[in-house]
């Protein structure tokens, strides 16, 4: 990797032939390039400076020298940096896979070891970041990638904007940074904590794998906190839960511990017989990938400050599950009362009927052109994070 200080456009395009755009910011355009020398396709997030904060810049450079550090399977790969007068330009691995939930989504079929292996796979990166004094202390479903389309591409952590680098091996932090729903107890209260706050937020990515929900579920975010800092989730049955194992909710109980000192460690994680699927179902889940559906398309529009994960997805056909739920999803976005595990539940029942059952308010989804009906809004393009 170099680090140039001072040079030109000219520089960056000395050994990288620039492409199409893959999306644009208040602050960047990022677009698609590829290395003269070897033909490998990156993407460059060209940042100019003058319209960044002084706190945005920090954080910027600060993401730039942690991903310097790291080089694993599981982890977006910086591969150069031109500090340019004007600009800083970001050359990084171009993860053409898809996130997370929507991969699961369109896979066809998903089960209970597809979860234990992506724990696996970001349990991994945690393991190595940890080691290297690095707490990532922002893991959601949306900093999930998979590097590409193949049905056995890696998933890859990325958004290292709000991690933190331990350079005197003290790992204790007290700022209050993440994303409600996953951010650990101890953040949210204010107190000291350390890197066990990813092993949470791994936690809460599990519990919303296997049942297709989230587990701390409120209509106002003082509310979602309070249920979070008490650490009030459970696995209600009847529901999805019934067709879960005890082993998978064991590792669920173990990683949502409200004492830190007694959370699982990532390397206790890694130990575990269920995600070294020993013991792992493979039965297929088809209401928790409904649910999956209902919960990624109820979500509001994402906002990036200062990530530096570019994602070019493949062009993927949804099919009728989209159209019998449509106007139960728009239901979800509008009404507090939907908002709750019991609403997620109930429409992830309804999507997961046999194909033809009928459900209220069948008429709001795609036209029979294919066009989106009033109200919804379907993603089927190039999706990209930039600031």
């Amino acid at each position: 990797m170099t680090s140039c200080c001072g040079p030109t456009v000219d520089e960056l395009t000395r050994e990288y032939t620039l492409g199409y755009v893959l999306g644009k910011g208040k602050f960047a355009v990022v677009r698609a390039c590829r290395h003269k020398a070897t033909g490998e396709a990156f993407a460059v997030k060209m940042i100019f400076k003058q319209a960044v904060s002084r706190l945005q810049s920090i954080e910027l450079h600060s993401e730039v020298d942690i991903l310097k550090r790291l080089n694993h399977p599981n982890i977006i790969k910086l591969h150069n940096v031109f500090d340019t007068p004007t600009h800083l330009h970001i050359v990084i691995e171009l993860a053409t896979g898809g996130e997370l939930f929507d991969r699961i989504i369109h896979r066809g079929h998903y089960s209970e070891c597809d979860a234990a292996e992506l724990v696996m796979q970001v349990g991994s990166a945690l393991q190595y970041i940890h080691a290297h004094g690095v707490t990532h202390r922002d893991l959601k479903p949306e900093n999930l990638l998979y590097a590409n389309a193949l049905p056995n591409a890696p998933i890859k952590i990325t958004d290292f904007g709000l991690a933190k680098l331990h350079m005197d091996g003290d790992s204790v932090m007290t700022t209050s940074v993440g994303t409600p729903g996953y951010a650990a107890p101890e953040v949210i209260s204010g107190k000291d904590y350390g890197p066990e706050v990813d092993v949470w937020s791994l936690g809460v990515i599990l519990y919303i794998l296997l049942c297709g929900y989230p587990p701390f579920v409120e209509d106002d975010t003082p509310s979602l906190f309070r249920k979070i800092m008490r650490a009030e989730f459970d696995f209600p049955s009847p529901g999805v839960w019934d067709q879960i194992s005890n082993e998978a909710k064991g590792v669920v109980r173990s990683m949502l511990v409200l004492d830190r000192a007694k959370r699982c460690t990532v390397a206790q994680l890694l130990q575990a017989p269920w995600v070294r699927m020993e013991t792992t179902p493979k039965a297929h889940l088809p209401t928790t990938v409904s649910g999956l559906l209902v919960f990624q398309n109820a979500q509001p529009p994402r906002l990036r400050t200062a990530g530096m994960s570019v994602i070019a997805t493949e062009r993927m056909k949804r099919g009728s599950v989209v159209e019998r739920l449509a106007a139960l999803r728009n239901s979800v976005r509008r009404s507090t009362r939907h908002s709750t595990r019991a609403a997620y539940e109930t429409v992830s029942s309804l999507a997961a009927a046999p194909a033809g059952t009928s459900s209220p308010g069948d008429e709001g989804g795609r036209t029979g052109d294919g066009r989106c009906g009033p109200g919804e809004h379907v993603d089927d393009g190039l999706s990209t994070d930039i600031a």
